[in-house]
């Protein structure tokens, strides 16, 4: 009886679109994603919490003051 009932289990696991289920997860919660890369590289870290080297050069720094985006982060 246990024996099936953990059959019947497996059975309904091994039959979920796991690859379907985190896409639609990634795409319900899209927004919140982009805006914590967008902090995360706005604090001039990488994805592993590193700082982004070499600092910004100071062309990039003009540009992206002319853009009004932060510009100092990586200094």
């Amino acid at each position: 009886m246990v024996a099936k009932a953990f059959i019947g289990l497996l059975d309904g696991l091994t039959s979920l679109d796991i690859a379907a289920m985190v896409k639609a997860s990634v795409e319900a919660h899209k927004a919140e994603i982009e805006d914590l890369n967008t902090d995360q590289l706005n604090a001039g870290l990488s994805a592993n919490g590193q700082r982004i080297t070499p600092p910004y050069v100071p062309f990039t720094v003009a540009v992206k003051q002319a853009k009004n985006q932060p510009s100092d982060a990586l200094h």
